[in-house]
């Protein structure tokens, strides 16, 4: 599945602030560009986004695209929403299928 790159362009920011999560190093992402733009230590960018009006679904939309190319899946916010949605009622169902079945384990007898 590829995204429609020019229908991704209405949904998300020209450009968006983010983190490095092995850093923590402040970073601007550019809508349609790959990688991004390291920003001193004291920029804040909860400030950046909340003052630009984006949601942390546009912010995550952006870090896929700019790690994985904007045709992804995973740059889209209406995609990224689906999936959480869908997730939450697995959930909240009990049909998580992620979580392992293990009534059917059977654990070593320590006697054995």
């Amino acid at each position: 599945m590829r995204t429609d790159v020019h229908a991704l362009a209405a949904k998300l920011p020209p450009v968006c602030a983010s983190t490095l999560p092995a850093t923590g190093e402040p970073i601007l992402i550019r809508f349609g560009v790959k990688g991004f733009y390291p920003q001193s230590m004291d920029f804040d960018c909860e400030t950046f986004n909340r003052t630009h009006k984006i949601t942390p679904l546009q912010v995550e939309a952006m870090e896929n695209g700019s790690m994985f190319g904007w045709e992804c899946p995973g740059a889209d916010p209406d995609y990224l929403r689906k999936i959480y949605a869908d997730l939450a009622e697995r959930i909240a169902t009990g049909t998580d299928r992620r979580q392992p079945d293990t009534t059917s384990l059977k654990l070593a007898d320590p006697a054995e």
